[in-house]
């Protein structure tokens, strides 16, 4: 290619001092994989978990009107496997019927896993009946809530269940033709503690607190690396392990070691010289077993090497083929201790499913990690993913294939780099299957996290529609809520963002290239009629789609800030509004920018104090509004010059649009730091 692209990385201290950060190559390797297996000899226990009182009263499970899935939420308090589950049933005829039941996993209603079904010789008085687990059986987190539900095929006669009153919302209830099981559950509740309890097998041996004493690593960084893990047996003391890893390339296990057999609690500490070359994925394991020789392992664990320091401190970052790959939504952000940024890339602009997602993360936004792939995309534009984050929480969004979808996930960004996804799978937000044009997407989260999505698209370019839908669950669990999708506007709008207000209130503005900003408020019950935002005209950045990605709002309690690049002169205007005032007049930020400027703007919860971005002749400014005055600065400060890395990477895709080439994090963490991401050319 005669030109790559890099995506560069600021990180903001004390808000005076801009330093540009690299970020590491983006070659893709392969990663090791594990050629080991280990059985283990586990002691057998025989505990349960629910309601083992057959309750005095029953209700229909299956009958002639209707088939149900019906059961309550309990906690099970250690680590286990799931045997069996028993039930207390009844038939108002005796009979045989067919039966099963299933354990969900209360905090996101996903399907943990079901048991076999059985051919049940119902009496017409509640008794135990119990279905077993076949291989692999399910796995139970200890201090975690657990649904336990059972379901009936219905013949000639009505199956009912046995309870007694529950807590609040305890009993859970979903009528679906009886035979494949949903997931996820999509219940009713009510005060029922059914007659319903687990059979499990406890761990002998469970596992806390592991880790490695470095977030990435290299042969060169250091000479060695700590790799630990806490080790808790219920029953007896335990005796030793064996550690494994492929540093090598291929999978090797060490003898086992000794720990002495004296202690139910123990550590495994581990420290190897690490060979293995930069950008290489190494994984590594430990299996311990006690003195009855009952065996536990830790998931397989993974750490990433990465190049000597002085090779990270060159000017070598990520080449991506589109200039597009960030564009204006929310991709970056600080949590768990690292920054994190979320992009895409891909062979194609139109060649479906050619796009990837990643993400990347840094302690120090020095040191970056190698991306890591989250799931294909609809193009290998950065429009294709947004990543919004509030309150411990990532919430992502993606369009993809087939038929044309957006896809939700929610997660736990943890300080391993990983990602803790709230499901098993991604979530199907909005389906656009009948769509032939579509434009960009936003993420949006109430203040009490439900999630929301703004999408446009339409059966062509002329019937464009602004869509937004949400969900009826703050678990990280996506379906749809009654009413939605919604269609906001028929003014054939491009594109739209979302802000989040107090009381589960949010707002929705709306653009298109060479029109002024509409915006609608949603009140926290409906939505309020369609209004001016702007008093003049957004520029245009993509002028076939009529396009723009030239605009930015935040939220400050019950006040939306907003900035955007103006039609024609390229003023940065901004403006601000309240449900009782409005949309303020408009106040020019900065005069004269560019097309491609691009503006984004980022709150200092601390001070609440807004800073502005935006691009002009290859440099990043930087203007800052004060709260306490509400005054803009008087001049912009100098954050990149650009020029020496090849320029910022606007209007080089030819044909598509001077790209948003800048994205910045939501808010300012508390030692006044924040990360702005941009793409510049690299020419050689």
């Amino acid at each position: 290619m005669g030109k790559e692209l890099e995506i560069k990385f600021v990180k903001n201290m004390r808000h005076s001092r801009f330093a540009v950060f690299l970020i590491v190559s983006l070659l893709l390797v392969s990663e090791f994989t594990i050629v080991f297996q280990f059985v283990p000899n586990v002691k057998a226990q025989d505990p349960n978990f629910g309601y083992e009182t057959i309750g005095a009263s029953s209700i229909s499970l299956s009958s002639s009107a209707e088939e149900r899935i019906r059961g309550s939420n309990f906690t099970i308090t250690e680590d286990s496997t799931a045997d069996s589950i028993t039930v207390a049933l009844s038939r108002a005829t005796a009979g045989s019927d067919n039966a099963k039941c299933a354990i969900y996993k209360h905090s996101d209603s996903s399907l943990v896993g079901s048991t076999e079904q059985v051919l049940v010789s119902y009496t017409t008085t509640s008794a135990w009946y119990t279905f077993n687990f076949a291989e692999p059986k399910p796995t139970l987190t200890a201090n975690t809530e657990y649904i336990l539900v059972a379901w009936a095929d219905y013949t000639a006669s009505t199956i009912s269940i046995a309870y007694d009153s529950g807590a609040t919302d305890q009993g859970h209830l979903q009528a679906v033709t009886y035979d494949g099981w949903p997931d996820p559950l999509v219940p009713t509740q009510g005060n029922f503690k059914y007659s319903i309890y687990c059979t499990y097998t406890a761990d002998p041996i469970v596992n806390s607190n592991v880790g490695t004493n470095a977030t990435f690593y290299g042969p060169e960084t250091s000479s060695s690396l700590l790799m630990y893990a806490k080790w808790t047996s219920s029953q007896l003391n335990i005796s030793g392990y064996i550690f494994g890893w492929n540093n090598s390339g291929t999978w090797q296990n060490d003898t086992w070691t000794s720990l002495g057999g004296d202690n139910a609690v123990e550590w495994t500490n581990v420290t190897k010289t690490v060979t293995s070359s930069e950008h290489v994925n190494v994984n590594w394991e430990i299996w311990v077993n006690d003195t009855d020789n009952n065996w536990n392992h830790l998931d397989l664990q993974t750490f990433h090497t990465v190049p000597p320091l002085s090779e990270q401190l060159k000017t070598a970052v990520y080449r991506l083929n589109s200039v597009a790959g960030i564009r204006w939504q929310r991709k970056t952000f600080y949590a768990a201790s690292l920054w994190w940024l979320f992009f895409a890339n891909g062979t194609y602009r139109h060649t479906f499913e050619s796009g990837k997602v990643y993400y990347v993360y840094s302690s120090d936004s020095i040191h970056w990690s190698y991306p890591v792939f989250v799931r294909t995309s609809l193009y290998f534009f950065g429009e294709s993913v947004n990543a919004f984050y509030q309150d411990g929480y990532v919430y992502v969004t993606i369009k993809s294939n087939p038929l044309l979808t957006l896809y939700f996930r929610r997660g736990t960004p943890n300080s391993n780099g990983t990602i803790t996804w709230s499901t098993s799978d991604w979530q199907v937000a909005l389906p656009a299957e009948s769509a032939s044009a579509w434009c960009d997407h936003d993420t949006g989260v109430d203040s009490e996290g439900y999630p929301w999505v703004l999408w446009v698209y339409g059966s062509s370019t002329s019937t464009m529609q602004v869509v937004v839908s949400t969900s009826k669950y703050n678990n990280g669990s996506w379906v749809t809520a009654d009413g939605y999708p919604l269609q906001l506007d028929s003014n054939n709008y491009r594109g739209g963002l979302l802000v989040t207000l107090p009381n589960q209130q949010m707002y929705a503005v709306m653009c298109r290239g060479n029109q002024r900003l509409l915006g609608r408020l949603y009140n926290g019950t409906e939505w309020q009629i369609t209004e001016y935002v702007s008093q003049s005209k957004i520029q245009t950045t993509y002028s076939d789609g009529e396009e723009s990605w030239s605009y930015s709002a935040i939220a400050i309690n019950d006040t939306i800030h907003l900035i955007f690049n103006k039609y024609a002169d390229y003023n940065i205007q901004y403006v601000n509004y309240t449900s009782s005032s409005g949309w303020s007049s408009e106040v020019t930020v900065e005069p004269s920018t560019a097309a491609y400027a691009g503006p984004v703007m980022c709150l200092y919860t601390s001070t609440n104090d807004l800073y502005a971005f935006w691009a002009k002749d290859n440099c990043i400014y930087q203007n800052k509004r004060s709260y306490s005055t509400g005054s803009w600065e008087d001049s912009p400060t100098l954050v990149v010059n650009a020029t020496s890395l090849g320029g910022l990477a606007h209007s080089t895709l030819t044909g598509w649009g001077l790209d948003g080439i800048l994205s910045v994090s939501r808010t300012v963490e508390s030692d006044g730091s924040f990360g702005l991401a941009y793409m510049v050319n690299k020419t050689s």
